[in-house]
C-alpha cells in the first residue's frame, strides 16, 4: 500500500480579529497543495522522503522564493522537491487582511508508508493569547505534523477516522503523561498513539515566559479508506486538471 500525505503549517502571528481569515486561508492552501501533487517529480513521489519547506507568496498568490528548511538527506531530493513547488499553478490569492508576502512552512512526507493525514493541536486562541504562546504552539504543531505516525492493519477494520489524545510536557520538552479521550474503537491503535508521542520525543522546550508543564489536547485524523486503495489513490493524482 502506497499512501501519499502532505502536512501543511503556516507560522504567522497576527490579531486575533485576523485569526479567523488565516484559518480560512490555509485551509485553502491545504487544498491547493494537495490538488497540485502532480508537479511533484514522479520519482520522487515513489520514494519514503519526509523533509520541511519555507516558502513566501505575494499578494496574488505568485510564489517569491522557496528554501528547504528539514532537508531529507539528499540535495537532489531537495532540489525536485522545490523544482516541483515552483511548477504548482498560482497559489490562491492571499486575503487582503493578511500580511504579505505570506510565509508558509510546509511539511511533506512522501512514500510508501501508513501515516496520521493530519495533526491538528485543539486549541482556539483569542485575542488575549501572546505572541510567543502562537509562535510555540505553532512550533509545537509542526513537530507533531513532520514525526512519522506508522499505522498497523487494525486501523483498516475501524469506521471512526479522527482520534483525540489529550497530553502534557514539561519545560524541556519531555511527555509527563498522556491519555487517548477519544477513541476510534481499537485498543491497539491507541496503544501505538501513545507508543507514537512517547517515540517522538523532546518536544520544542517551552520559553520561559510560558507556564510548564503545558496540557494539551490533539486531534488525529487518519486517512480515508479510500487512501488504502492504490488504483484510486493513482487515479486521483492522474486525474488532477493540469491547465484548467
Amino acid at each position: 500500500m502506497r499512501y501519499f500525505g502532505l502536512g501543511l503549517l503556516i507560522l504567522l502571528s497576527i490579531s486575533g480579529a485576523a485569526l479567523a481569515d488565516e484559518t480560512a486561508f490555509k485551509r485553502a492552501l491545504s487544498r491547493h497543495l494537495m490538488d497540485n501533487t502532480w508537479a511533484i517529480p514522479e520519482r520522487l513521489r515513489s520514494k519514503t522522503v519526509q523533509m520541511g519547506v519555507v516558502f513566501s507568496i505575494d499578494r496574488d498568490g505568485r510564489l517569491l522564493n522557496a528554501t528547504i528548511d528539514q532537508s531529507s538527506g539528499s540535495a537532489e531530493d531537495d532540489a525536485d522537491l522545490l523544482s516541483g513547488l515552483r511548477r504548482m499553478r498560482s497559489f490562491p490569492r492571499v486575503p487582503d487582511e493578511l500580511k504579505v508576502p505570506f510565509e508558509i512552512k510546509t511539511s511533506f512526507n512522501l512514500g510508501a508508508q501508513r501515516r496520521v493525514a493530519y495533526v491538528e493541536l485543539q486549541w482556539p486562541p483569542t485575542s488575549d493569547t501572546s505572541g510567543p504562546e502562537i509562535a510555540y504552539r505553532s512550533e509545537l504543531q509542526h513537530h507533531l505534523r513532520i514525526e512519522p505516525r506508522v499505522l498497523t492493519e487494525e486501523i483498516k477494520s475501524v469506521t471512526e477516522v479522527r482520534s483525540i489524545v489529550t497530553f502534557s510536557i514539561d519545560r524541556d520538552g519531555s511527555l509527563v503523561e498522556a491519555k487517548v479521550t477519544r477513541s476510534i474503537g481499537s485498543k491497539a491503535v491507541d496503544e501505538q498513539t501513545i507508543a507514537w508521542l512517547k517515540s517522538i520525543q523532546p518536544f520544542p522546550k517551552i520559553p520561559a515566559a510560558l507556564r510548564a508543564p503545558m496540557k494539551l489536547t490533539a486531534e488525529l485524523v487518519f486517512p480515508p479508506k479510500s487512501g488504502w486503495n492504490d488504483d484510486e489513490a493513482r487515479r486521483k493524482i492522474n486525474g488532477v486538471c493540469r491547465g484548467c
